[in-house]
């Protein structure tokens, strides 16, 4: 760890600090600009507005227009600079920690791939994301992105009318990676809380300890993983095949290590691992030093040392 910290003081010194500096630059630029513009754009209409009528009311409406475009010149402008961060400061850390990974800011899990998981179950009106991180880490196949994915509720208003809202299914990172293990069948691992965090419906399914096509509750011999996670499996003796006393250690560490309730499903030989955050990764900060980039660097770090957590690196098993 400390010898890729040092080469990442290293990075930052010889290649990123020039480009940092010129973001930063730039950033505060834009914010200039849109200050001025605001200011300009205001005294013309103050002008027109108040020159033919004398109204008081149009002068808030010329400051309210006027910030109004400049509010929108300045996310523009920094979404540029945004941009320009991710495209070259996040693929240059992820070139020393994974250099076998290729990074896509526009990219996300594809929709088929976060319902072939099968952990969450609700019809997907709107699914979006970003920060895409694919390819092989350590000799391990893997793909993981930011994903918000919603249902469309509808509702009575009390007065014979319908309303309709978005109510967030997931919002963080989704992260698939190849198992290296041969299995067949589903398995599915689920916080307890599952009712809080997949839905009204999860819970009535849970209580009822089937899942249909998913499986039926299966009891582990562990019982703090008991405790804090139900597991749903087609094959009762492959779900413990595929969660040794090992691997059940490391989903807890895991789980431990997120302020959210993270989920676990294994299908076609692949983990899938929904990661609910709060909190927009891989975003520049507003002080682009050093610092920065070192918190981007552990926020990479975090998801692929999941690859270690839970020892996919380990071939102790030959798949087919």
């Amino acid at each position: 760890m400390r010898q890729t910290l040092a080469d990442l003081r290293t990075l930052y010194d010889s290649e990123l600090a020039p480009t940092l500096v010129e973001i930063q630059e730039a950033r505060e630029d834009v914010k200039r600009r849109a200050l001025n513009l605001s200011m300009i754009l205001f005294l013309v209409l103050a002008i027109l507005f108040y020159g033919f009528t004398h109204s008081i009311l149009l002068l808030a409406v010329a400051a309210a227009l006027a910030a109004v475009v400049a509010l929108i010149y300045y996310s523009v402008g920094k979404k540029k600079q945004t941009n320009r961060f991710k495209d070259f400061v996040i693929q240059k850390v992820l070139n020393l920690v994974a250099p076998e990974m290729t990074y896509d800011r526009e990219d996300y899990v594809s929709k088929e791939q976060f319902k072939k998981s099968g952990i969450y179950t609700a019809s997907l009106s709107s699914y979006d994301g970003e920060d895409c991180f694919s390819g092989k880490f350590e000799g391990i196949d893997l793909i993981f992105s930011e994903v918000h994915a919603q249902e469309k509720v509808s509702s009575s208003n009390g007065k014979g009318g319908r309303t309709t809202s978005y109510r967030t299914i997931f919002k963080g990172v989704f992260f698939i990676a190849d198992f290296h293990k041969d299995f067949r069948s589903s398995t599915l691992v689920i916080p307890m809380a599952a009712e809080r965090v997949f839905g009204r419906s999860i819970g009535r399914l849970m209580k009822k300890l089937n899942f249909s096509h998913r499986g039926l509750l299966t009891r582990m011999e562990c019982p703090e993983f008991e405790k804090m996670f139900a597991v749903y499996a087609q094959d009762a003796i492959e779900a413990r095949y595929i969660l040794t006393p090992n691997i059940m250690e490391r989903m807890i560490a895991i789980q431990r290590r997120f302020p959210g309730n993270v989920a676990f499903a294994f299908h076609d030989s692949e983990i899938y691992i929904a990661i609910p955050l709060n909190a927009d990764f891989f975003e520049p900060s507003r002080q682009l030093d050093f610092a920065c980039v070192t918190a981007l660097y552990e926020q990479l770090r975090l998801f692929l040392d999941l690859v270690h957590d839970l020892n996919l690196t380990l071939r102790i098993w030959t798949k087919t």
